[in-house]
């Protein structure tokens, strides 16, 4: 790396080894490094002018990141630069000096195209060197710098002399000078180093943390329904209490579920997605705490000793509607009974004293497929009947199934080989 005088110390290393070109005159002045068209420049003179500096292609992000987390420097930002030198030949254009010069740089750069160290240290130990020079350390960088000639076409020159206002245009090239790299002078966090050194191998492949890998509803269904029984696998499930945790955020709806020990081991959790049952006739009741949709889970494993518990990874699981049918095959009227309710919006009426009731969640998208048949559902408030009319399909069987928000009824059994439609879920109209 190099410090701040990096890029002026190429330029007085380049001009010097330009300064022994045989044309120039053996003084100090002969070499300049003045914009084209000063006034100063002599009559005969090599000038070199550093117009454009480029951040380097290759080497641009090599030290990313420089911080840390916490803003403090762990390692010293570097810049990589490229730089354009234009070499402009002055002298008796009827004694073709500036061509000789010009073939002079051009040998002297393509015989020597690195800028070695013992060429800078020269440069900078001279007895000429301005006093700034000797604080440079361009030779210490680890990546020497390189010159290469740019072969610029007439439209390209014409555009980098038309930089220099009123100023002729004299015979020049172009060097490219690659790479300078300079290095902050702001301090860098230093770590204390390793006194001995302890490698510990685990007898097990897998991160010691609860972690879920699977969610499972029944029967090899893709999806699950009200009182299925999910299989949570994973491992490192088990500990002093489990709990499964399920959230439809969509719809605000949060399930927390206490397993009990006999439900859960290290790599499983059973959990039984309860229903509401009518206690008078013992029949299952769409429940208003649940919405057809996907769910979020995860679990909280508690560990015997430990103040608070870890908790795993999130995996999703689709909740779909189960259904019942109920066809007329002389009125073509198909009632749907559902569980859970779909859902009209954020508000439900209650019955008893007609106010509105904030259960949360949004309306919902209800559909009934028969075949490749949609028929829209139109329901006003929060319900488990729905009716539809199939007076205009066309005589034939078809399959009946729900779609809740995107997510179908269960129609299939996937026990069978190959899987089969459950006849239950079968209409006919004649």
């Amino acid at each position: 790396m190099s410090n701040h005088l990096a890029i002026a110390t190429v330029t007085k290393v380049l001009g010097k080894l330009l300064s022994g070109n045989p044309v120039l005159p053996s003084n100090d002045n002969a070499v300049t490094n003045l914009r084209p068209g000063d006034p100063q420049i002599p009559e005969l003179a090599l000038n070199i002018y550093l117009y454009q500096v480029t951040p380097n292609t290759a080497l641009r992000n090599e030290d990313l990141p420089t911080r840390g987390s916490d803003g403090r420097v762990v390692r010293r930002p570097q810049a990589a630069l490229d730089l354009f030198y234009l070499l402009t030949f002055f002298g008796a254009e009827e004694d073709l000096e500036p061509q000789r010069m010009l073939a002079d740089a051009i040998r002297v750069l393509h015989d020597q195209p690195i800028l070695t160290r013992e060429n800078i240290i020269a440069a900078v130990t001279a007895q000429d060197a301005p006093t700034w020079l000797g604080e440079s350390d361009l030779a210490e960088q680890v990546e020497l710098v390189k010159f290469t000639l740019v072969p610029l076409d007439l439209e390209e020159l014409s555009k980098l002399w038309s930089v220099f206002f009123e100023t002729k245009y004299t015979l020049s090239v172009v060097y490219k000078a690659s790479v300078v790299l300079i290095e902050s002078d702001r301090p860098e966090k230093s770590t204390l180093p390793v006194l001995t050194r302890d490698v510990t191998v685990l007898p097990y492949s897998v991160v010691p943390l609860p972690t879920l890998e699977s969610v499972q509803p029944p029967k090899k269904q893709p999806r699950a329904a009200l009182s299925d029984t999910l299989t949570i696998t994973g491992h490192h499930l088990d500990g002093e209490t489990v709990k499964v945790i399920l959230e439809n955020r969509h719809q605000d709806v949060r399930h927390e579920f206490d397993i009990d020990n006999e439900d859960y081991t290290a790599e499983t959790i059973k959990v039984v997605l309860s229903e509401a049952w009518d206690d008078s006739s013992g029949t299952p009741v769409a429940p208003e705490d649940w919405a057809v949709g996907v769910y979020t889970v995860w679990a909280e494993v508690k560990l015997q000793g430990e103040a608070s518990a870890r908790i795993t990874n999130a995996l999703s699981m689709l909740l779909a509607p189960r259904i019942t049918i109920a066809f007329g095959s002389e009125t073509l009227i198909l009632t749907v009974g559902c569980s859970p309710k779909v859902r009209s919006g954020p508000y439900v009426v209650d019955p008893e004293d007609q106010e509105d009731v904030d259960l949360g969640g949004i309306r919902q998208r209800v559909s009934l497929l028969l075949g490749d048949r949609e028929i829209p559902a139109h329901f006003d408030e929060w319900t488990d009947h729905l009716v539809f009319d199939l007076a205009e399909l066309n005589p034939g069987e078809y399959y009946v199934r729900l779609r809740v928000d995107g997510v179908d009824s269960l129609f299939i059994d996937y026990e069978e080989t190959p899987p089969k439609f459950i006849e239950t879920f079968k209409v006919t109209i004649e």
